[in-house]
């Protein structure tokens, strides 16, 4: 019976590492969010450290011990673990830069659409702004005296070529934008 610090337990631990590897790669496929996507990284980044601490281990016992041939392999594998963790680290990154990008564009483009919006309103603010001040100035009376009295369409047909004068000047401005 074999000792937990011989060199199946070395494998058993080896081991350990490989599945945590392989259940973060899984956690990477199925990330969707940046925030899953987060969560690898952060889980990545110890054993990054980890792994290549390992591997300086293992080195280092091949060098004390070269007539032991399955250190060789072990090493081997240490190595392996620890390119399989950056790769898994790498393609975090990229998926969280990726999802990050494709948020902002996506708030672009809504906050171009709200700035399209945004200029449609202020069309027609101006162009019924000067006729509802005009109707305020003049106190018009109601609608059944209001048509045959001699200010109304006065009142009206001024309201309307101020409002288009306005209305053309703020289409001009924002054309230029």
């Amino acid at each position: 019976m074999e000792k937990s610090g011989s060199l199946p337990g070395l494998e058993s631990h080896l081991s350990g590492y490989r599945n945590k590897i392989h259940k973060l790669d899984e956690d990477l496929d199925a990330a969707k969010s940046p925030r899953e996507y987060f969560d690898v990284m952060r889980d990545t980044h110890p054993m990054q450290r980890a792994t290549r601490g390992m591997l300086e281990v293992m080195q280092e016992a091949r060098k004390r011990r070269p007539d032991e041939s399955r250190l060789i392999s072990l090493r081997d594998q240490a190595a392996d673990l620890e390119r399989a963790v950056e790769l898994v680290a790498a393609d975090a990154k990229a998926g969280m830069d990726f999802s990050v990008a494709e948020t902002s564009s996506l708030q672009a483009m809504a906050a171009n659409d709200a700035n399209r919006e945004a200029r449609r309103l202020n069309r027609l603010v101006a162009f019924f702004f000067p006729l509802a001040t005009l109707v305020s100035i003049f106190s018009m009376n109601p609608p059944e005296h209001m048509y045959f009295g001699s200010g109304f369409w006065l009142v009206l047909l001024t309201g309307i070529m101020l409002g288009g004068l306005v209305h053309a000047r703020v289409a001009k401005g924002s054309d230029r934008n």
